[in-house]
């Protein structure tokens, strides 16, 4: 239920990710970085970190009451960590791949829209095939499963415990317990 406040959060860091990204191209303020001897690799990286810590920090501030009083009401242990991860995660992929598009098109519309797009489509589509998922294509469960929104639903609908981290790793824990 906390989780499921935040649905339009995903807009305030997409638009947030994508300005204070695009602002240096912008500004032409990357050229010089780039001129002063710093790589590329260790800015775009910097700026990934920044844009990652402030968004998680902003999220945790924003549902975290929510998170213990719907915790406290049903009852059910308050379990900080695990959410931290997967929210980390899923919250890391998306803004790694805002980031991508920024770097590709350079240009602020298209990469809002193109990840308001995806984003917002993943629900969609996850929804319309929830209940036979096993029957989908190849296509439609790749689609879902590189969609952050498919773990976030699954984390809202109280599917976080080990699952979705078993989803995100299956190849890699499955080699390691046999």
């Amino acid at each position: 239920t906390a989780t499921s406040y935040t649905v339009f959060f995903w807009l305030i860091v997409l638009i947030f990710s994508v300005i204070f990204f695009s602002r240096e191209y912008t500004d032409s303020t990357i050229k010089i970085a780039i001129a002063s001897g710093q790589s590329r690799i260790k800015f775009f990286v910097a700026k990934y970190i920044v844009i990652s810590i402030t968004s998680i920090f902003l999220y945790f501030s924003f549902i975290m009451i929510a998170f213990i009083i719907e915790c406290a009401k049903f009852n059910i242990p308050i379990q900080l960590f695990p959410m931290l991860k997967i929210a980390g995660l899923i919250m890391g992929a998306f803004i790694g791949i805002t980031l991508m598009l920024c770097v590709i098109f350079k240009h602020t519309a298209i990469v809002v829209g193109a990840m308001s797009l995806f984003t917002f489509s993943g629900p969609l589509i996850y929804m319309m095939t929830w209940d036979n998922m096993s029957t989908q294509s190849w296509r439609v469960l790749t689609y879902l499963k590189i969609n952050p929104m498919y773990y976030w639903m699954n984390t809202c609908s109280y599917n976080m415990i080990n699952n979705t981290t078993l989803q995100l790793f299956h190849k890699k824990i499955s080699y390691r317990t046999f």
